[in-house]
């Protein structure tokens, strides 16, 4: 494969930062994030990805996605910025493929997957800046095998489950959020919540609830970069009674006010 890396370390501070990529970014998180987020043109990019302090994430996030995160004390990730013509992308959705073959943006690793990649990295940073004989070349070997464990699963995929993939379309339907997952479930009538909480889950990678926020957010931010409207009409457009709503809901979901999120999009807007 044809590469330039750029760049590699270690980052161990703690930091709250906006980053905007101009090239491929390859990170590998261990600890100590408090949130990350990303966004393309203002608009955000694969909402159902969370990041947390659980650390064991493996990510290729591709050039002009724009990162927000927070990092507390104990911070550990690794980071390589890298050329790779051989990869084509699509920012919006973070999606990356190699020659057809698709890459998944974010994987999560078990604790053993999580130390053996991150002596990769210790090693992909020291022949980075080690100025080794043949230390270049072997970095980008072991970029390549960071790489290889991005690739996606293109086994057959098992029979998809009708309740799941009913509560995923109630949600999807409900555009103006007047139900919640319970009243859904309800209606539905396949099984009990916590059982329907398990097979969406395994379905889709996510709880049926944060999905449904994720969904929320994701109109909010659209009603805040489209429109005129005001902070009570968008609370209403997403099935929010009181404002007092929508200011609970973005401090939970983004750690934000309106007015800071508002600020933060028009910020974006006019790059």
């Amino acid at each position: 494969m044809d590469l330039r890396i750029f760049y590699a370390g270690r980052f161990t501070r703690p930091e709250k930062v906006t980053q905007h990529l101009t090239h491929f970014m390859l990170c590998l998180i261990t600890d100590g994030f408090e949130y990350m987020r990303f966004s393309f043109r203002g608009t955000p990019a694969l909402p159902q990805v969370v990041i947390d302090s659980t650390g064991g994430f493996l990510m290729l996030i591709p050039p002009e996605v724009t990162l927000d995160f927070s990092a507390g004390k104990k911070r550990e990730n690794f980071v390589a910025m890298l050329e790779l013509p051989d990869i084509e992308y699509a920012p919006s959705s973070l999606s990356s493929f190699l020659n057809g073959v698709p890459l998944v943006p974010v994987k999560k690793l078990s604790p053993p997957e999580m130390c053996a990649l991150s002596r990769t990295f210790s090693g992909i940073v020291e022949n980075v800046s080690g100025g080794h004989p043949g230390g270049a070349e072997k970095a980008k070997l072991q970029i390549c095998a960071l790489l290889a464990e991005l690739v996606a699963d293109t086994a057959l995929p098992a029979e998809r489950s009708p309740a799941a993939e009913a509560m995923k379309n109630a949600i999807d339907a409900d555009t103006m959020f007047k139900y919640s997952v319970k009243e859904l479930n309800d209606r539905l009538g396949y099984c009990s919540l916590p059982y329907m909480r398990k097979l969406f889950f395994k379905e889709y990678g996510i709880l049926p609830g944060k999905y449904r926020n994720n969904r929320r957010m994701n109109k909010i931010m659209e009603l805040f970069a489209q429109s005129d409207f005001s902070l009570k009409m968008i609370a209403h457009e997403v099935g929010m009674k009181h404002l007092t709503h929508l200011y609970a809901f973005l401090r939970n979901e983004q750690h934000l006010s309106p007015k800071e999120l508002l600020e933060q999009i028009r910020g974006r807007q006019k790059h």
